[in-house]
């Protein structure tokens, strides 16, 4: 945007762009030492209902050799599983390797515990999960007899009013065209063009008797 500045000079300002939103990042767990715990959230879930999240797992680079990994411990309703079902993976350096975390709540609560995984025989590592679950919404209430007979005599008087109203004004129609017809008729020509003489009746006398 271009402001007037002293001397009759423009001075430019430029607007900083809003940063674009942040979109949620799949939680990693690198295999090293002294590394913190990643976080999976599986937010609300409903009872009966599973809910899979992916945590990644990453073998560095400068790994002195490939990371054997394998699960040791869930919490209850917790699975976790790498590719094909297994429950221990072997990861190159520099490669990476999928774990999928699958909660089916029994009931209504929430969740905080962690995954427990065991690195090359040895260390330990572990991923917390979080999540809560709640009661479904109570479905929509079902028209009962009465609402549904209530919705049909409203229907039967809507549909009644509007045939009255299409025939008053079909009826309107009619009369509207009838008096133009009428009014477009061709008139009784006069004789010569005069108009008729009208006849006046002659009076009768009426004769006196006498007396």
């Amino acid at each position: 945007m271009a402001t007037p500045g002293g001397g009759g000079q423009f001075v430019v300002r430029r607007h900083r762009a809003a940063p674009p939103p942040k979109t949620p990042s799949t939680p990693k767990l690198v295999l090293a030492a002294f590394q913190s715990p990643a976080t999976i959230d599986f937010g609300e879930q409903h009872p009966d209902k599973e809910a899979v999240k992916t945590l990644v797992l990453s073998c560095p680079a400068d790994a002195k050799r490939s990371a054997t990994v394998e699960v040791v411990r869930t919490p209850t309703n917790i699975t976790a599983r790498f590719e094909g079902g297994a429950q221990s993976i072997t990861i190159e350096r520099g490669d990476v390797a999928a774990c999928a975390l699958t909660w089916r709540p029994e009931r209504p609560g929430g969740l905080r515990g962690a995954v427990a995984f065991r690195l090359d025989g040895k260390r330990r590592l572990s991923a917390t999960v979080l999540g809560r679950c709640v009661e479904p919404p109570p479905p929509p209430p079902k028209k009962t007899k009465k609402r549904k007979e209530a919705a049909a005599r409203l229907a039967d008087i809507d549909a009644a009013y509007e045939s009255a109203q299409a025939a008053k004004a079909r009826s309107i129609d009619e009369a509207f065209a009838a008096s133009q017809a009428s009014a477009a008729a061709p008139k009784k020509k006069r004789k010569n063009g005069t108009a008729p003489v009208r006849k006046e009746k002659k009076r009768k006398k009426s004769k006196k008797k006498d007396r």
